[in-house]
């Protein structure tokens, strides 16, 4: 799947446009699903870069009724940004995140809400270096896994949520699909 994904942006680059597949049904037809009582309230979401603990617990307290914190587009793609990001996402799930006010002088947290709380993998077309002797992993997997692997379920106010990155294809899809469905287990 990603070899094809690096396949056909050799192709772009060489100037072939790419081929598409003909729409699907699902993609064509009057469709809607019905949203848990949890996250119905989609007026305002706000994003965020999940390493940084200050903005994280300013988003969480700002009364939106969704936040999704970024391990993508907002934060470098280095180990040391990856890895606060993971523990501020596991620690802002328990509602225990705080940061120190330097203008206040004291510790600030999260106060309870029914906000909801999406976390953002990087996209599969970013790869995780160091975790296995001369392997790179998929990005997302490696993301989702820390959250998922460690993140204490039982105390959730709701679901564990995961924003997918940038799919390309219906493969891609499956591919989320089937992760969540092992997670799940």
């Amino acid at each position: 799947m990603i070899a094809r994904r690096d396949y056909a942006l050799g192709e772009a680059h060489g100037g072939k446009v790419p081929d598409f597949l003909p729409p699907a049904v699902a993609t064509t037809n009057s469709w809607r699903i019905e949203l848990p009582a949890w996250c119905a309230d989609q007026r305002n979401q706000m994003t965020g870069p999940a390493d940084d603990a200050d903005l994280v617990v300013k988003m969480l307290n700002s009364g939106a009724p969704g936040v999704m914190l970024d391990l993508e587009d907002s934060i470098a793609n280095a180990w040391e940004h990856h890895s606060q990001g993971i523990k501020n996402i596991l620690e802002a799930l328990a509602g225990g995140l705080t940061y120190f006010d330097r203008k206040r002088n004291k510790a600030v947290g999260i106060h309870p809400s029914a906000t909801v709380i999406f976390t953002r993998p990087r996209g599969l077309h970013l790869h995780q270096a160091g975790i296995l002797p001369g392997e790179l992993l998929p990005a997302s997997l490696f993301d989702v896994a820390m959250v998922a692997y460690q993140v204490d379920f039982s105390a959730l106010k709701h679901p564990l949520c995961i924003y997918i990155p940038k799919s390309e294809s219906a493969d891609e899809a499956l591919w989320w699909r089937d992760l969540f469905q092992i997670i799940a287990r």
